[in-house]
Parts: structure tokens; C-alpha cells; sequence
């Protein structure tokens, strides 16, 4: 009895600590890949490997886009005055995001991507913005210029 009985303790704790281990919505490592964009839309991971980079330079001023996709959805981002590493809001007409479902273009109420690592080939960055009913968070990219 006394066997059956740690057994019995044993498995419940086992089962327990196994229904605790619940995976969650872990967007993928920034290493992963180069030319993609990753996020968490609304919770739900997804990659986007079509991927574009364009940049604008006059004077002092500098531009940068970048835009990720697949068949139905695109994410935008927009830096005005890119200077490089740093942090960049999304805020009026400075700089700006979107995400498009298959039939709306959302654009971003919040929200800022931050520049983590840039050298004359290659770039990376995180973002998270509110844009209508779309949560975009966790969001990261890479790429080589």
C-alpha cells in the first residue's frame, strides 16, 4: 500500500510539473536568420522572409525603410533622421509603422524601434507598435546591406 501510494504521489507530481511547463509565444532568435523579420502579432509568432531595406541620404539628412512580408501581411517601419545605433519613437511624421493584413493598412498609434547593431553590411533592431486592432510586439529583424 504504503509503495502504491508513493507511486501514486510521484506521478502526480511529475504530471504537475510537466502541465506547468506550458510553452509560450517566443518569437525567434534574432541569430536565426539574416534577411527576416519576426514578431508577435497579437500573440501569434510570425516570420516574414521577404524582406526590403532602402535608405535616403541628402546632406545631413538621412531615411530608412524597412519593409517585411508574406502573402497577406506586411509590417513597415520608417526611421526619419537615422543617424545609426540608438532609439527611434513612432511618432507623427518623424518616423512611422504599419501593419498590413490582406485587406487593411494599419498605421501605427505607438510604439519605436531601437537600432541595436549597424555596420556598412549588415543591421539589426527591435520594434513593438499598436497599429488598429493589431499588437506587434517582440518584434526584431537583420539583414546584410
Amino acid at each position: 500500500m504504503k509503495y502504491s501510494l508513493s507511486l501514486l504521489t510521484l506521478s502526480l507530481l511529475l504530471f504537475c510539473s510537466l502541465s506547468a511547463c506550458k510553452k509560450g509565444n517566443v518569437a525567434p532568435s534574432i541569430e536565426t536568420a539574416n534577411d527576416t523579420i519576426a514578431a508577435q502579432v497579437n500573440g501569434a509568432p510570425m516570420i516574414f522572409y521577404s524582406i526590403r531595406f532602402s535608405a535616403y541620404t541628402a546632406g545631413a539628412y538621412s531615411e530608412f525603410n524597412i519593409i517585411g512580408g508574406d502573402n497577406t501581411r506586411t509590417i513597415s517601419l520608417h526611421i526619419a533622421n537615422y543617424h545609426g545605433v540608438g532609439t527611434y519613437l513612432f511618432t507623427g511624421s518623424n518616423s512611422s509603422a504599419s501593419f498590413q493584413d490582406s485587406t487593411t493598412t494599419y498605421a501605427a498609434t505607438s510604439g519605436s524601434v531601437i537600432i541595436t547593431k549597424t555596420t556598412n553590411s549588415y543591421i539589426q533592431g527591435i520594434f513593438s507598435f499598436t497599429a488598429g486592432p493589431y499588437n506587434i510586439t517582440n518584434g526584431l529583424f537583420n539583414s546584410t546591406l
